[in-house]
């Protein structure tokens, strides 16, 4: 069976967490939302468009209303000029 590296590198990080956590879900959760915070005081710039478009699109993701196909390639232009 074959390996994504990438895949296998955010399993790592994700055990790493959870072993810094105590595996406690609720501290996990905690954390990435101090690191989600940390990140976005360094570009504050993205913090209203990622949550605009989070907040369009979630509600369809989870009734069904859309489905992400397996070829799905976001459009990153916008996100590059920003950085």
């Amino acid at each position: 069976m074959w390996n994504d590296p990438i895949v296998d590198e955010l399993h790592q990080i994700r055990e790493a967490r959870a072993a810094h956590c105590n595996n406690d879900l609720r501290a996990m959760a905690d954390s990435l939302k101090i690191l989600e915070q940390e990140w976005l005081s360094k570009f504050p710039e993205l913090d209203v468009s990622l949550r605009c478009e989070a907040n369009r699109l979630l509600p369809k993701l989870m009734s069904g209303e859309i489905r992400v196909s397996s070829g799905f390639k976001p459009d990153c232009t916008d996100a590059e000029k920003m950085i």
